[in-house]
């Protein structure tokens, strides 16, 4: 198990890895860091200038913590094979803040593969940065170039930056494909469901494909998979969007899959690649 690695002990201090790789790491459960978590956002636990190299297997399977509240983790880089078999799962994060609870992540970059297990029973949030982000969470000038793979049909939202987005995404991109049997998958974010949820200044350049899937509800976009509540401004796609097999969704999309009805939504200064449709097609058939 990781540093700190339950709620009751969590990791409350600086760690300072001064540019340093930790090699031939393996996990068995949650990161390197189980839970971090500082006193408040003026004195937040820190975890920074790390490179973690190995494999992290288990449930909540993640690069730094499983959980990260009040907490700054910055110029990391993580050359991790994540293997979760659910929870929340990320190359960075598997939870990043709760309600406005502060989470910075910033200047990192995964490089490995994070994915959910064929097997995997409990419903999942599975992306190169952050499982699933807080209201008060904000991810920054970071890089996803790992795959996100979703094999079985354990994981309901998958993305290339953040499974679940709640908090800000900020000058991001993501080189990684992703590919998911789950509900909703994006090359950004899986799905955006609160009022501040931000994304700006990000683009995403991976493959994103749905496999197979047998629900009418699962939604496809090369930004988002499902926008329920959201503000995105300067963002663009130039990856393919791509369905695989047969689906019954209709929810596929080159920026949104999914859009809710809701008059507070902002969109500003979106692009998809030009001349391209809406998505691919992989032998594509529709059922239902």
């Amino acid at each position: 198990d990781g540093i700190g690695n339950n709620a009751k002990t969590p990791f409350v201090g600086t760690f300072n890895g001064q540019g340093h790789k930790i090699t031939d790491i393996y996990g068995i459960a949650g990161g390197f860091f189980g839970y971090i978590e500082g006193a408040d956002e003026n004195d937040p636990a820190v975890v920074k200038d790390v490179t973690l190299c190995g494999t992290m297997e288990g449930t909540d399977a993640c690069g730094i913590a499983s959980y990260a509240k009040r907490a700054e983790i910055t110029g990391c880089s993580i050359y991790l094979d994540i293997t979760s078999s659910g929870g929340k799962t990320g190359g960075l994060v598997g939870y990043a803040g709760a309600t406005n609870e502060y989470v910075l992540i910033k200047d990192c970059v995964n490089y490995g593969c994070v994915r959910l297990s064929q097997n995997a029973v409990n419903d999942g949030y599975v992306a190169g940065i952050a499982g699933q982000t807080g209201t008060g969470s904000v991810i920054e000038n970071c890089i996803n170039k790992g795959n996100v793979e979703v094999p079985g049909t354990g994981g309901n939202y998958a993305g290339g930056i953040a499974g679940d987005l709640s908090g800000t995404i900020t000058a991001c991109a993501n080189y990684g494909n992703v590919t998911a049997y789950g509900r909703n998958i994006g090359g950004i974010t899986g799905a955006a469901l609160s009022a501040q949820a931000l994304i700006e200044n990000s683009y995403n350049a991976g493959e994103i494909k749905l496999v197979n899937s047998s629900s009418s509800y699962n939604s496809l976009g090369g930004l988002i998979g499902f926008a329920s509540y959201y503000t995105m401004r300067n963002c663009f796609n130039c990856g393919t969007v791509l369905v695989k097999g047969t689906t019954k969704s209709k929810h596929i999309g080159q920026i949104i899959g999914r859009e809710g009805a809701r008059s507070t939504n902002i969109t500003e200064n979106i692009y998809g690649l030009e001349g391209a449709n809406d998505y691919a097609e992989e032998s594509k058939t529709f059922a239902g």
